[in-house]
């Protein structure tokens, strides 16, 4: 002791010499005595711990396991703390083990837990238990457990504070806490007539958006909603807030609605709710999304809220891209934009789709200096909604929108995500032995190509997640075959992985799909949402998408064709356009025979198989709906031919094989195929063509086919010698620069008829100047496209 005194002593005497405050020495001691309770605490673990390994009676053992508990909880050990208590099972350590649970986040265990220990206890534990009924969505008993302990003097400010930020907040007066801004322009919006396809206004949307200097991303939005009727109700009322639980912090500054007498209710925690976008898949749990139940939501009320999300860390550690979108699906009042980065950083910008700004709007980014601060600024005015047109492209191809990127170059990319992904494109020995077993028969690579393909494409599930979404770094390759299901980028490394491993080389590749952002060459950007994979086969670039289960190797999805990618060699990127398939890739050939008897009922077989787009689809079906709704589907199909048919029977073939085409057969038969006129008989349409397209006069977007295809009809009829044709339809085709169309009727020895049909689609997109001479052409031809053959009874004629 006395020693000790002396090195206080010294200490305080060299303190005061050095000039040092009572707050200096105060923190020297406070570091000391910390260091000490940090060695004495390690010690009393340890002997806890030596006392537990002797062999002690049951009473003895359980009272050192809960001390040993409580102090691996007073010392943040809290995994250690839930491991030691839940051996126990009494009354004293029951408190403790809940929670331990609740710092531990496991809130659905120590809600157990609490509820066993019950409703008597400390204030700091009935705390924490309010704490976990709010965890578990439990507001009201929450809030009866705040209530017990809102006046201790210890935790009863915290309680108040909980109670506080549950509840809805009504108490405000008009327009308390709106700014004059916001409440000018609700009060300005009060004509709403001039917006009739709307459902909601934004009356204000805005965004300001900063990169630090050290590099972190810093997103705040304000957004002040006006909703006009039942539509807008249902749209607005429930505000969902995805972000990345890894890198990403969502605060909530503040959430209410704005009632039409200018009344506020201001959200609380009761109506929020954080909730993983994948629940059912572990690995993209850190996907999450916020949502906000907006309160009182009626026609004419406003809704406002705004948040901001804290990026902690950029992709590449430094840059960063974003969109700035012009229109929306709903009018636009004001919206404006500032992005704010350091002044010795270079912010490269593109306008993309601007032939579709037609009103004027002026969307150079406006640029100034601020300190060390260079900002790009963007604000519109009156903006109007775009109203959807059948067919039309993605928004993405048509809305007019400002790319913002700090990205150097592509090489930059490549570098970057290429470090992501080659450690974890390595083999352990299950997937080696799965590949060993999948190519122990298959001579040639084709062969031990398409089955590690059919392995990736059907036996791993796959988890839509859109690359990005739940951050930009795969899983390692043992990780995805050993779960069975993987996202986008990771089931393109285990197929590259298992390529690997057969001595097939193969890349991963980014990807932007159809509905989303072209990639622009000449501003490098992460604006993909996808990631599929690439093989050499004969020196062409051949790509593999094994997200879709129901596609064939060198198939690719419709969305996927006709797009930039980021192709990841071994040692160099290229961007390199994948195909657009030829009408020939995507075919459907339906094949019927119908045989008429003499009483006029028929039997009747029918066959189609598919190729490319239709394949897929036809596939899909086939796999993943119930036999019995198959059959039903099967069963219209025939009523659509001939009334009261009966399906007799029918036979799908290949649905599991990815190599062959899935071929579907089947019979049927109906009391009667004609529709009768007197003496004459009217076969139902063969032909059609589809003018839903055609409704509107003029269009302001392009109509656009999924991909190019080609259907085909072939129909024999049989008739029986008591009917001959009193008419047929003369032969219809019409080849243009869009499609090919052509159906032909013959008759071959008086007793057989016989139909044909193509539609053959040649290009992707029917521009806007185009529009009125394509529908001109189909509207010529609808006329001859609808006639019918006309049989007439002979026997009856000769009787007569």
């Amino acid at each position: 002791m006395v020693n000790m005194r002396k090195i206080i002593f010294i200490i305080f005497a060299w303190a005061c010499l050095a000039g040092c405050s009572k707050v200096d020495l105060d923190v020297l001691r406070a570091d000391r005595l910390s260091r000490e309770a940090q060695k004495y605490s390690r010690e009393a673990i340890r002997l806890y711990q030596d006392v537990l390994a002797l062999r002690l009676n049951a009473k003895k053992a359980d009272s050192i396991r809960l001390k040993l508990g409580k102090l691996y909880f007073q010392t943040g050990d809290h995994a250690a703390a839930v491991e030691m208590l839940r051996k126990l099972d009494s009354k004293e350590s029951r408190p403790w083990l809940s929670q331990a649970l609740f710092k531990n986040t496991d809130f659905t265990g120590a809600l157990e837990a609490f509820n066993r220990s019950g409703e008597q206890g400390s204030p700091e534990y009935l705390y924490y238990y309010g704490l976990t009924l709010e965890k578990n969505n439990l507001y009201d008993k929450a809030l009866h457990i705040f209530s017990g302990i809102r006046m201790d003097p210890a935790f009863g400010a915290r309680a108040r504070a909980r109670i506080v930020a549950i509840n809805l907040d009504s108490s405000h007066g008009l327009f308390s806490g709106v700014e004059d801004e916001v409440k000018n322009i609700i009060r300005d919006s009060a004509d709403v007539g001039k917006y009739p396809e709307a459902s909601g206004l934004y009356l204000l949307a805005e965004d300001d958006i900063t990169l630090t200097p050290d590099h972190r991303e810093v997103i705040e939005s304000h957004y002040v909603i006006k909703v006009l009727n039942d539509r807008g109700k249902e749209k607005f009322a429930e505000v969902v807030l995805q972000y990345d639980s890894t890198y990403e912090k969502l605060d909530l500054e503040y959430a209410r609605t704005i009632k039409p007498d200018g009344s506020v209710v201001t959200v609380g925690d009761k109506n929020i709710r954080d909730v993983s976008l994948y629940l059912n898949f572990p690995l993209y749990s850190n996907a999450r999304a916020r949502i906000i139940s907006m309160p009182e939501v009626t026609d004419g009320a406003v809704i406002e809220y705004k948040v901001k999300l804290s990026r902690s860390k950029l992709p590449n550690k430094k840059d960063f891209d974003t969109t700035y979108w012009l229109q929306n699906d709903e009018p636009i009042l004001l919206q404006r934009c500032s992005i704010r980065v350091p002044k010795n950083i270079s912010l490269k910008y593109k306008i993309i789709n601007g032939d579709y700004n037609t009103f004027g709007f002026d969307m150079k980014p406006k640029i100034r200096e601020v300190g060390d601060t260079t900002v790009y600024s963007l604000e519109f005015k009156d903006v109007p909604q775009i109203i959807p047109e059948p067919m039309m492209p993605s928004l993405a191809k048509v809305n007019p929108y400002v790319l913002f990127s700090t990205f150097d170059s592509w090489q930059d990319i490549y570098e970057w995500w290429r470090g992501l992904y080659k450690d974890k494109a390595i083999a352990d020995e299950s997937i080696k032995a799965k590949v060993a077993d999948l190519t122990k028969d298959k001579k040639t690579q084709d062969e031990k190509l398409r089955a590690i393909y059919n392995f990736c494409a059907t036996d791993i599930r796959y988890v839509a997640v859109e690359y990005g979404d739940a951050g930009y770094e795969p899983h390692k390759a043992s990780e995805i075959f050993k779960n069975k299901y993987g996202d986008c980028k990771d089931k393109a490394i285990l197929l590259i992985t298992m390529l690997k491993e057969a001595a097939i080389d193969a890349f991963p590749v980014l990807i932007s799909t159809q509905d989303s952002f072209q990639t622009q060459e000449d501003v490098p950007s992460l604006l993909f949402n996808h990631a599929i994979a690439a093989t050499i086969v004969a020196g062409k670039l051949i790509f593999m998408d094994v997200t879709g289960n129901t596609v064939s190797f060198s198939d690719l999805p419709v969305g996927d064709q006709d797009r930039t990618t980021l192709v990841f060699f071994q040692n160099k990127f290229e961007l390199v356009k994948t195909p657009l398939f030829a009408s020939e890739h995507n075919r459907m050939l339906t094949e019927m025979k119908i045989k008429v008897k003499a009483d006029e009922s028929i039997d009747a077989i029918r066959k189609a198989e598919a190729q490319g787009s239709f394949l897929q689809a036809q596939r899909y079906w086939f796999k993943f709906t119930m036999p019995a709704l198959i059959e039903e589907g099967l069963k219209q199909k025939i009523r659509g031919i001939a009334d009261s048919a009966i399906l007799k029977g029918y036979v799908i073939k290949n649905v599991e094989d990815l190599d062959k085409s899935v071929v579907l057969l089947y019979e049927f038969s109906a009391p009667q195929y004609f529709k009768r006129a007197g003496m004459s008989r009217i076969l139902g349409q063969l032909a059609a063509i589809d003018t839903s397209v055609l409704l509107k006069d003029t269009r302001l977007y392009p109509i656009e086919f999924a991909g190019l295809s080609i259907q085909e009809e072939r129909i024999e009829v049989e008739l029986p010698g008591s009917l001959a044709v009193k008419y047929m339809p003369p032969p219809v085709r019409l080849d243009t620069k869009w499609f090919y169309f052509s159906c032909n009727y013959d008759i071959v020895n008086k007793t057989i008829l016989r139909f044909s049909y193509e539609y053959k689609i040649k290009e992707r997109v029917v521009s806007v100047s185009e529009y009125a001479e394509y529908k001109k052409a189909i509207e010529e031809i609808v006329p001859l496209v609808n006639q019918q053959v006309v049989l007439e009874v002979v026997d009856k004629l000769k009787e007569q």
